[in-house]
């Protein structure tokens, strides 16, 4: 009896060991949790929390001492810098979501920068004739011609 007693708890406890179990500052959160997990494609809270933390511990370190937490709230920091509703405004005309609208951009702004930034000094006399702004890459007629043209649902533009 006490061998059986034993082998239960042993087994409890190598269960529980696997479990996610954390303590939350915030109310809501669970309420958030569920609400996120009920519209997203998780069939259930497991499933939802290890694609959350494979998806977490996957990004890339630029820091190698930094954690991967410190690393996410970076890169949501850049996000949240970004002019989130003038891409939401460009995106459909160029047949695009938010996410091809802003790699779009970005390949675009790195076609005007040059390839080493310290070599590149324009003489004064350039730069007071230079354009006072950089070229428009929402114009389409300013694309380079080698650039592929947008597509719909294409995940690679």
């Amino acid at each position: 009896m006490v061998v059986s007693e034993t082998a239960a708890k042993t087994k409890t406890a190598s269960r529980n060991r696997l479990s996610l179990q954390f303590s939350y500052s915030d109310s809501t959160l669970p309420i958030k949790l569920a609400d996120d997990i009920k519209r997203s494609s998780f069939s259930s809270r497991n499933r939802y929390f290890n694609a959350l933390l494979e998806r977490l511990l996957s990004l890339p370190t630029r820091n190698p001492s930094a954690s991967h937490l410190d690393e996410f709230f970076s890169w949501m920091t850049l996000f949240e810098s970004l002019p989130t509703e003038r891409i939401l405004q460009l995106a459909p005309s160029h047949n695009r979501n938010f996410d091809q609208m802003v790699k779009h951009l970005l390949e675009t702004a790195l076609i005007y920068y040059p390839e080493n930034p310290h070599l590149f000094m324009p003489p004064r006399e350039a730069q007071a004739s230079a354009e006072p702004h950089p070229p428009d890459v929402a114009d389409p007629r300013r694309y380079p011609t080698n650039s592929k043209p947008p597509a719909i649902n294409d995940c690679s533009s």
